[in-house]
């Protein structure tokens, strides 16, 4: 009889225990849904409730890396991954992925951010190279016809749109192309005010050129491939495949994962036709020459991210001609080849980021044999 006592007593707090850790879930899922600030605690709670493993012997260095080294947002974005099973919990993963796969890609960052200045750099410096050697640009009729490019452009988006009735209309307010450009440094107490004074009433290609962002130079490298100026054929591929690497560099600029959801294959084309959808032949090329078989190559190609970080580093060995710095961005890519095999053990129930992994280190390897 006492037996009896003693278990349904236990069953009880069991049960009690049970409930409250309901109640304290609802509660969570609830915060969740609106998006509501987690404690450190709560978050650690929850991680655990979406199925993301943490022993009890990790809780102190997890609550030092929510507290101290990054934040409960950035971390958990590189869950995507990762497969999740029917009721929606993560399968095989843990918060020590998580973390170890955040400072991949801060790694990663870093080298692809230097990697993207070069390219800038590079390209910029082919443009005036092209334009000074043209017989029949004196460097400000080139800055008007781009002008008068991008506002028809403008115009036929408008038309497109539906938004356009009186042309005279549309273009109230318009500013032109490259004063939107060097409006964005006339702030009085900017570092770039005295360029900007000395400048801004009469722009030549070479003040455009300087002050140009990445994105207004893949616009402008269009429209002078398009209008076929002098040597234009340099910048073919550039042309086709520059868009790509202004999304690393802005995702790099403002410290954005990378590496967030890097398996998922066909991204490109309408949702029915999405297998249908190959990557650039450029890249393709690359990877089949890197000893990446044709199957693999355009799975992992035609994931957005992975697409968009191979052409980052096919642009800079096309145009970026100083040996010292392909030198050292190939060290620099073999040091974060090292960093991704450090704790490979880690992922090994996760075969599609194996193989992704696998991938990316042939791309380098043959990126580092061009550049030896």
């Amino acid at each position: 009889m006492l037996e009896l006592k003693l278990k349904l007593e236990e069953e009880e707090t069991s049960r009690q225990k049970s409930d409250v850790l309901s109640e304290e879930l609802n509660h969570l899922c609830l915060k969740a849904r609106s998006k509501e600030i987690f404690s450190i605690d709560e978050q650690i709670d929850y991680a655990r409730h979406k199925g993301i493993s943490i022993a009890e012997s990790e809780e102190t260095i997890v609550r030092d890396i929510l507290s101290n080294r990054t934040y409960y947002f950035k971390v958990t974005a590189y869950r995507k991954n990762f497969e999740k099973d029917a009721n929606g919990k993560y399968v095989n993963l843990s918060f020590i992925q998580l973390n170890d796969l955040a400072k991949i890609d801060m790694y990663l960052r870093m080298t692809l951010s230097r990697m993207i200045f070069e390219l800038e750099h590079s390209l910029k410096t082919l443009l005036v190279n092209l334009i000074t050697n043209s017989l029949d640009e004196d460097g400000y009729s080139i800055v008007k016809e781009y002008d008068s490019y991008m506002q028809t452009k403008f115009v036929l988006l408008q038309r497109k749109k539906g938004n356009i009735s009186n042309e005279e209309e549309v273009l109230f307010g318009y500013v032109q192309a490259s004063h939107k450009i060097i409006d964005k440094i006339k702030g009085k107490f900017g570092y770039d005010f005295d360029f900007y004074s000395r400048h801004h009433h009469n722009i030549s290609i070479w003040v455009l050129l300087e002050i140009m962002t990445l994105g207004n130079l893949q616009r402008f490298i269009e429209f002078y491939f398009e209008k076929k100026y002098f040597g234009y054929q340099k910048l073919k591929t550039a042309n086709q495949l520059l868009k790509y690497v202004t999304n690393v560099r802005n995702a790099a600029a403002h410290s954005r994962p990378l590496i967030y959801n890097i398996v998922e294959p066909f991204q490109y084309g309408k949702k029915n036709q999405i297998k249908n959808k190959r990557a650039s032949i450029q890249l393709t090329q690359f990877a089949e020459k890197s000893g990446v078989d044709s199957e693999l190559s355009n799975r992992v190609l035609t994931n957005r991210k992975m697409n968009d970080i191979v052409t980052t580093l096919y642009l800079h060995d096309k145009y970026v001609t100083t040996a010292k710095l392909k030198q050292k961005a190939s060290k620099d890519l073999q040091e974060l080849v090292k960093r991704i095999r450090a704790n490979r053990e880690i992922y090994r129930k996760n075969d599609d980021l194996l193989e992704t992994f696998k991938f990316f280190k042939k791309i380098i390897t043959r990126y580092s044999e061009l550049n030896a």
